[in-house]
């Protein structure tokens, strides 16, 4: 039986799995670069969770408040060596497209669309003409 030989896994690093990226997939290529977090070990694979940044938003609770629909992770088993933890520069992206996918779920939400429908009631008509409440928050 082995276990966690890369240290990929939750317990290995304190309770938070790094950020994986995906390599030398051959089987399936378009997997090669997107990122995910190992949940177990076992017969020479890891359970890897395939994020991106819309589900790991949408897992953080970001948006109307009812995570019910959030989309699920795929699950995949591989190889250690189809694993590498992600760099600095490749967890800087992964992070700066997770704020961007919850800054969308959030101006999505009800209040603050509600918000963006008071601006516009302000605003002249003809400049009301030319924005959408989203572009009105924006602007604000």
């Amino acid at each position: 039986m082995s276990v966690d030989p890369s240290h990929y896994l939750p317990a290995a690093n304190g309770g938070k799995p790094p950020l994986l990226k995906l390599q030398n997939i051959s089987v399936r290529p378009e997997l090669n670069g997107q990122f995910g977090q190992a949940v177990s070990f076992s017969a020479d694979r890891y359970v890897v969770a395939l994020l991106d940044a819309t589900t790991a938003a949408a897992a953080a609770g970001v948006g109307s408040g009812n995570n019910n629909n959030a989309q699920q992770p795929t699950f995949l088993k591989l190889k250690p060596e189809n694993l590498t933890e992600a760099g600095t520069i490749d967890q800087l992206k992964f992070g700066v497209g997770m704020i961007l996918e919850s800054a969308k779920a959030y101006i999505a939400g009800p209040s603050v669309q509600e918000w963006g429908k008071r601006i516009m009631a302000l605003l002249p008509p003809p400049v009301r003409a030319k924005l959408t409440p989203n572009r009105a928050l924006i602007g604000a």
